[in-house]
């Protein structure tokens, strides 16, 4: 078998075998619901948009594209997936976005206006590590989910223009995850380190 035939297809193994362990499988977001998740994210000049699990950068890239005031960051795990994405950014001379690599609980997102994310149901219960860890530190960030629902909570806007489309919710976390105000934004998440500033 050829050496380059291997290698593709021992990342396609690492890519589903660290699905099973992750925030979401590596499922690029469909080229037709671009605009859709544009519309839905609505970022406004001067903004920042955090998205987690950011893949090859494919949604982070195009909204900083379309909103080139803004400031728009993608964190991402897998290695290989960061490294693509960065030098897509660079290919396109996207200079508005940045991509981290890590574990994006180790990071400290209060000072973004709008987290968008493809999150697995099971990742999305009410009661689950990342919405309290939003809840926490961007409690007036607007939230957006690819495809799921997020378990109780109301979405302000969902948009699903027919039965063959996947869904896309729009979130507010205030008023859907209500914590004690004295917690809000508090900067030591249970279970990690100091949070990296970004």
């Amino acid at each position: 078998m050829p050496p380059l035939l291997l290698f593709a297809l021992f990342i396609v193994f690492c890519l589903y075998a660290f699905a099973g362990v992750s925030f979401a499988p590596w499922v690029p977001t469909r080229a037709r619901d671009m605009g859709r998740v544009r519309d839905i994210v609505d970022l406004r000049p001067g903004e920042k948009l955090y998205e987690l699990g950011s893949g090859e950068g494919r949604i982070t890239l195009d909204i900083a594209k379309h909103t080139p005031d803004a400031r728009c960051t993608g964190i991402e795990f897998f290695p290989f997936l960061w490294l693509w994405s960065r030098i897509e950014k660079y290919r396109r001379g996207t200079g508005n976005a940045r991509f981290l690599w890590g574990d994006f609980f180790r990071y400290d997102l209060s000072d973004a206006d709008v987290v968008f994310f493809f999150g697995m149901p099971d990742k999305l219960r009410k009661n689950s590590a990342l919405l309290t860890k939003l809840a926490r530190e961007c409690p007036d960030a607007r939230v957006v989910s690819y495809a799921f629902a997020i378990e109780d909570w109301t979405p302000e806007t969902v948009d699903r223009p027919d039965e063959n489309s996947l869904p896309i919710y729009r979130y507010r976390i205030r008023t859907n995850l209500p914590i004690p105000e004295n917690e809000y934004n508090t900067k030591n998440f249970t279970g990690t380190d100091a949070l990296r500033k970004v």
